[in-house]
């Protein structure tokens, strides 16, 4: 598959959400009402050539955060989530998750 036909295929894999959505209801925090409406959203940060992007679904275009390398990406992209972070301190609704080549 290509690029293209795998994103096509997720985007179109209703599974995912249901998923999703029942691994969320069985979680050590209070449950938000299924019909309550909440702000959730998944941001990856990528190293794609020698640079760092933020790929955002509710955004029109990937956000170049600026150079970076193999052995500095994770330092790098540690920063643009501290200044996500510095944005609003009261909030802890966020959760980073590294997926990385096992060794």
């Amino acid at each position: 598959m290509t690029a293209d036909e795998r994103g096509a295929y997720l985007e179109n894999d209703r599974s995912i959400s249901t998923y999703h959505a029942d691994s969320a209801q069985q979680g050590q925090s209070e449950v938000p009402n299924v019909e309550d409406k909440v702000n959730l959203h998944f941001v990856a940060l990528v190293r794609r050539g020698e640079h760092l992007y933020e790929l955002d679904g509710r955004k029109p275009f990937p956000i170049n955060h600026g150079p970076t390398t193999a052995d500095s990406f994770l330092l790098d992209g540690a920063k643009v989530c501290q200044q996500f972070m510095a944005r609003d301190p009261s909030e802890l609704h966020f959760t980073v998750m590294a997926l990385a080549k096992a060794f």
